[in-house]
């Protein structure tokens, strides 16, 4: 469901401006700059803030309007002006009057002997400095200081100072001063560069990762200060916020044949690109040809109906860990908004490299952002290559070939080729694995989920079957492209008889 958001404009409109609309939650007045959302029933207008804040709905539903509708149109009451008693006795006035009269002479006589900010005249050269989020760095003078605690004061009377307070990812607060005598407090809070609704500190260490990748900060503002960022994709959040265990079940001798046969066509096709994979990566093609097969059924699903920026940029905004959850789901979502984090700066900073505008680029994914025939995640895209010298594109079947051989060589340490002689007992191991998989907390090849938490392994359990080590070394490479155990040993399976039938 798009999210339809106005920002509030000194001409366009005036009339709505004029009224002094509010907040309907917060009670704020309405103004110039402000972005706001109307509910497509009631047509009140939130704030964005406001909005996001109580679930993206309204009046049990979530459409909002797309164009700004006619004042008129709009429930919405003006501030209204205060009440003020007809009749006053004139006593009752007097009384009013002199009282406030004797407050405010009070008020000027302290007030003459407290310092104006407004025209840096102060006292006795003292600066006291309560900034936040610590740490962060005081430029006095142009020359820094490392500020970890708060209040922070320095003390150099009757002089002029330039203080700027910088903090890597948040924008600078500059002023100049003069003191001479007294006491002169600032507090700062300062704002990140990313602004965002909530979960600020997710998107400062994004910010961080982007200026190490050799991003500006003045890129960085420019794509998150963009309507691109309007785009919401809550479909991700929703699947990958929920641990779903993939039922997959073992395939019987008529679909392993099938599957070859359509595998076959595919090595014949790019037969070019599979001996430059075997040659450049030692990565055998049927290993290369079952891999495109699962993730994309060789290249015949190409549906993708989300874009790999709105899926990652929504998961780091959206994702949520429950007062509730266990250890488990802890640790799982804490990983999750870590790994979309990284992928997100992934995506920006391979855009970036590689001349792609992510401003007006549609990234075509997964529900999970992968992209391509590969389903490369973004954290892989500087594994891509092309097959003919230029960018590489990953939906053309020779550079997704190329460059799943790159990724698992390079990346992910593939032994070498496999010898297919010793995947012999393949079929009896795969049908042994999935009645042992009917278990909890079980893996083909390795000792620990992606959490950490302790898993049995098979092939320790199963050490007397012969080739079980072999085949082990290889599993363990490929569950660091797809951590299924079952996809493996299916991978594994398909190429052997791919390679048998050859």
């Amino acid at each position: 469901m798009a999210l339809h958001v106005h920002t509030l404009d000194e001409h366009k409109h005036k009339t709505f401006l004029a009224e002094g609309r509010v907040d309907p939650v917060t009670k704020e007045r309405l103004s110039i700059g402000d972005r706001i959302i109307l509910c497509s029933k009631c047509k009140r207008a939130f704030l964005e803030t406001t909005w996001l804040a109580q679930g993206n709905s309204h009046c049990n539903q979530y459409d909002t309007l797309k164009s700004f509708p006619p004042t008129l149109e709009i429930d919405f009451k003006p501030i209204p002006p205060p009440i003020i008693p007809k009749v006053v006795s004139i006593k009752v006035f007097s009384t009013v009057v002199t009282i406030l009269l004797f407050v405010v002479l009070i008020l000027f006589i302290k007030l003459r002997n407290i310092p104006n900010p407004n025209n840096n005249s102060l006292k006795n050269g003292t600066i006291e400095m309560t900034i936040e989020p610590l740490p962060a760095t005081v430029y006095i003078n142009n020359e820094p200081i490392n500020v970890d605690h708060a209040p922070f004061t320095i003390s150099k009377p009757a002089e002029m100072y330039k203080i700027k307070i910088m903090k890597e990812c948040y924008n600078a607060e500059e002023e100049t001063i003069t003191i001479n005598n007294g006491n002169y407090n600032i507090k700062r809070t300062l704002k990140p560069v990313i602004l965002s609704l909530k979960h600020t500190e997710r998107f400062v260490q994004l910010c961080q990762n982007l200026k190490k990748g050799g991003m500006s900060e003045e890129r960085i503002k420019l794509i998150f200060s963009s309507s691109r960022t309007n785009e919401i994709d809550l479909t991700p959040v929703n699947i990958m916020s929920k641990r779903v265990l993939v039922d997959r079940t073992q395939r019987s001798s008529t679909e392993i044949n099938s599957i070859v046969n359509l595998m076959k066509i595919n090595l014949s096709d790019y037969k070019t690109y599979y001996d430059d994979v075997e040659s450049k990566y030692a990565v055998n093609r049927e290993i290369i040809a079952a891999i495109l097969f699962e993730e994309t059924s060789l290249g015949k699903f190409t549906a993708w109906k989300h874009d790999s920026f709105t899926v990652l940029n929504s998961m780091l905004s959206f994702f949520e860990i429950s007062e509730n959850s266990n250890d488990s789901d802890r640790k799982r979502m804490n990983r999750l908004i870590k790994s979309t984090g990284d992928n997100l700066a992934a995506l920006l900073l391979y855009c970036e490299r590689n001349n792609i505008d992510i401003l007006h680029t549609s990234l075509p994914s997964s529900y999970t952002g992968a992209i391509g025939l590969a389903q490369f995640l973004p954290e892989n895209l500087s594994y891509a290559v092309s097959a003919n010298n230029k960018k590489p594109e990953l939906s053309r079947m020779s550079d997704a070939i190329l460059s799943i051989g790159n990724l698992l060589k390079n990346k992910l340490n593939w032994p070498g080729l496999v010898d297919f002689s010793k995947l012999e007992n393949i079929d009896d191991i795969t049908t042994q694995w999935y009645e042992y998989n009917k278990q909890k907390d079980v893996s083909l090849a390795v000792g620990a989920n992606l959490d950490g938490y302790t898993l049995r392994r098979f092939d320790e359990e199963f050490k007397h079957i012969p080739n079980i080590e072999y085949i082990g070394n290889y599993a363990r490479v490929l569950m660091g492209y797809n951590f299924s155990s079952s996809y493996v040993i299916d991978v594994l399976q398909l190429a052997f008889h791919a390679n048998l039938t050859s």
